[in-house]
């Protein structure tokens, strides 16, 4: 009889072993799939998070990223700053009593200090600075590396590119001139434009015209008046004829 006991208990353990082996393949399973599809959830959430738009029509701030919205929306609209604010896209208006940032800008800008990568418009404030810039832009400094609109600084503008429209200013540089340089004293790189003002002075001059009081190109001797080269740039060893007056 006992013999049978044991047997038999034999097989209800060797049963429950089987039972519980089972149960807990299916638990690991439903977990790992629980997990993979949290993962999966998780990534779809990050996508979209990356790829859906924030705008709002009306940004308010006080000192970034004290802004309502906060400085993740895209302004579409109005954004109106006391003394700083910051963010990816402004199109519309914008207006500031401090430092505006943002990567691109197409608008009007109206700040003591606008800053960013990419402009097109028209921009007004003591600092107007951006990678490029496409527009009208009015204020005391202007810092370009690329522009191609009229730019007028009180003291001191920039262009560390190509300008081809007029640059007015009080100190003018550029780093190659293809139109009009008014100020006391402006400087290019390059020059195949006009150069206006009571000192001008270029590192090359290719059919470019100097009218001032001294006229200085390619460190030669200062020449008062009327400037003007006839030379062109060329590369290679092809020769080139040049006057110079």
């Amino acid at each position: 009889m006992k013999y049978i006991v044991v047997a038999f208990l034999l097989a209800v353990s060797h049963l429950t072993a089987q039972v519980v082996s089972t149960a807990n393949l299916a638990a690991t399973a439903n977990i790992t799939l629980a997990t993979a599809n949290a993962q999966a959830s998780a990534n779809l959430f990050k996508k979209y998070e990356k790829t859906k738009s924030h705008k709002t029509p009306l940004q308010i701030g006080v000192y970034s990223p004290v802004e309502v919205p906060w400085k993740r929306e895209d302004v579409n609209g109005i954004r109106i700053s006391l003394l700083h604010s910051k963010n990816k896209d402004v199109r519309g208006l914008d207006l500031g009593l401090g430092v505006n940032m943002a990567e691109t800008v197409k608008g009007v800008q109206i700040a003591a200090a606008n800053i960013q990568k990419s402009t097109t418009g028209v921009g007004i404030g003591l600092l107007n600075y951006a990678e490029e810039a496409n527009g009208v832009y009015l204020g005391v400094v202007n810092l370009f590396k690329k522009s191609s609109g009229p730019s007028i600084a009180l003291f001191y503008d920039e262009n560390k590119g190509v300008k081809t429209s007029p640059q007015i200013g009080m100190l003018t540089y550029s780093g190659e001139l293809k139109s009009v340089q008014v100020g006391l004293i402006n400087l290019a790189h390059k020059s195949k434009g006009i150069q206006f003002g009571i000192v001008n002075h270029a590192d090359h001059q290719y059919r470019g015209v100097q009218i001032g009081l001294l006229n200085f190109a390619e460190s030669k001797f200062p020449i008062p008046l009327i400037r003007w080269s006839r030379k062109r740039e060329v590369s290679g060893n092809i020769s080139v004829v040049r006057n110079d007056i």
